[in-house]
């Protein structure tokens, strides 16, 4: 079992200087071991590594690498030879450190955090919304909606006599999936009325 831990120190790009998770550390710690098939192995990690295709193509392009999965808890991978994971493994983690993004809020709580910071100021103000909108995009509902391919951006949003409606706009295997309306209505809505008070619904632009 092969473990590799390194630490990145930043402040959180979307709050105040004077917020109150002020200097976080953000660790990513990877632990690479061996699967029951042959030349399989499955690098877990602990920490928001995107799941973009983009990032799932680029650790296909690693030399050696025959096939590969990208999940939300790691990377399962079969290699060509037995001989050529260390190098393999060395490769495929630069490029998951690469990818790791410090700045986002990890868990629930700092997510919550994070957006009652931003609300501070003005709870209905248009660009605290924005914002708001944008970083629990970022740090919840991308990462679930990358295990498909899809994701989702912020478009805009208004205020009503029931409260805020928030439209967003589909993208990737998301855009035109019969499945969306479902999962606008059992998860992204879901997601925002748990972080952002106020919110009546959120609509699809696109959908």
């Amino acid at each position: 079992v092969y473990k590799v831990y390194r630490a990145q120190d930043a402040m959180l790009s979307l709050l105040p200087t004077h917020s109150m998770l002020g200097l976080v550390t953000r660790n990513l710690l990877i632990t690479s071991s061996q699967s029951s098939k042959p030349r399989s192995y499955i690098m877990a990690f602990d920490g928001l590594v995107p799941e973009a295709p983009s990032l799932q193509n680029d650790l296909m392009k690693v030399k050696g690498v025959k096939k590969l999965s990208i999940s939300p808890t790691g990377v399962t991978l079969t290699v060509r030879s037995q001989g050529i994971w260390p190098s393999v493994r060395s490769a495929i983690e630069d490029k998951l450190y690469a990818a790791f993004d410090p700045s986002t809020p990890h868990t629930p709580d700092e997510l919550r955090l994070a957006i009652q910071e931003i609300l501070s100021t003005g709870p209905r103000a248009p660009n605290n919304i924005r914002r708001a909108s944008e970083l629990l995009i970022r740090a919840a509902i991308n990462p679930f909606l990358a295990r498909d391919g899809g994701s989702c951006s912020y478009r805009r949003h208004e205020v009503t006599d029931k409260g805020l409606v928030v439209y967003i706009e589909l993208h990737g295997n998301c855009s035109g999936c019969s499945k969306s309306t479902t999962t606008m209505n059992t998860f992204v809505i879901g997601e925002f009325k748990k972080y952002i008070p106020d919110i009546h619904t959120v609509r699809c632009t696109n959908a």
